[in-house]
């Protein structure tokens, strides 16, 4: 078991973790690149690298692992290099980042006796989120929801996050006036509420990689539920939080498969850290066998889309 355990950590949190999973993902998107030359190329590599980068900073602010790894980071740029549809710079994967601002603050406000600066920057980095791709405001009951889980919410807080969510909407509200343009105004809303019929528009390389989300997704939801008794009480909440929304966007992948390019870098956010959280602090013999089947779904899921290209 010990043999298991530190080959486990080698590739989970060892040199290979960082500089490994930077390579395999540059080389991914250098392919791409070379396919088909444009900067929506170069823009989406970055994209990915700077997600990565602020959740290995949210882990390491909230102490979601105790253990010290950068797998948050390996696991959301494998994710999103396994799949060159996804390569290209998206509105899904800009809005990730403000997704990531909006977890951090809204994990600041626990227990917080005064959380209305924290409740309100949260929120306000979902609108900004939402302004880029409005369907992320979908996630404000959520992360209202969050709130109460976090001990957050009385009344001063639930008016701060209204006044935080609608912020970035008034500022688009007076430069579309200033400028005259009506559309500007509405377009945001427009898309807001305007859905495909349920279930339509599947195409076959969303396959590999929701199946390979969901496995994850299940497999550290069951190990969290199952071994968090002995992490302290706000890790627990901060993780089953992110549970929630892990599981919110998997539900929202199957009955709006057009909206894929967007919601897969969204929905690899929090699955990321749950996964990260398995796979940092497993150290069985089975734990490693999953491993390596990750290791080696990521490379077929690769191979299966660049086929499908």
């Amino acid at each position: 078991m010990q043999q298991a355990r530190n080959l486990q950590q080698r590739i989970v949190s060892g040199g290979f973790s960082y500089g490994g999973a930077t390579l395999l993902m540059l080389s991914a998107w250098s392919l791409s690149y070379l396919r088909s030359p444009q900067t929506s190329y170069l823009l989406g590599g970055l994209g990915c690298l700077v997600v990565g980068l602020l959740l290995n900073w949210l882990n390491k602010t909230f102490a979601l692992i105790r253990e010290r790894t950068q797998a948050p980071y390996s696991l959301y740029i494998l994710l999103g290099a396994c799949c060159p549809f996804l390569h290209q710079f998206s509105e899904g994967l800009l809005a990730a980042v403000f997704l990531v601002f909006a977890l951090h603050f809204l994990m600041r406000s626990f227990q917080e006796e005064f959380s209305q600066p924290y409740v309100f920057q949260s929120f306000c980095m979902l609108g900004i989120g939402g302004l880029i791709y409005p369907k992320l405001c979908f996630l404000f009951p959520i992360f209202l929801i969050g709130t109460i889980q976090f001990l957050s919410l009385n009344a001063r807080s639930f008016f701060a996050a209204l006044m935080g969510g609608l912020m970035p909407f008034w500022f688009l509200l007076a430069y579309g006036l200033v400028m005259r343009d009506i559309d500007l105004i509405v377009s945001p809303f427009l898309s807001l509420g305007t859905f495909q019929p349920l279930g339509i528009g599947y195409e076959l390389w969303q396959l590999p990689l929701y199946v390979l989300l969901l496995t994850l997704f299940i497999v550290s939801t069951t190990h969290i539920y199952l071994t968090t008794y002995d992490e302290r009480m706000r890790t627990r909440v901060f993780l089953r939080f992110l549970i929630f929304l892990g599981g919110f966007l998997l539900l929202c992948m199957p009955l709006q498969p057009q909206e894929a390019i967007h919601l897969f870098p969204l929905a690899s956010v929090p699955i990321s850290l749950i996964a990260a959280h398995f796979f940092a602090l497993t150290e069985s013999r089975l734990s490693l066998a999953f491993t390596i089947f990750t290791l080696i779904a990521l490379v077929g899921t690769y191979l299966f889309c660049l086929w499908m290209l």
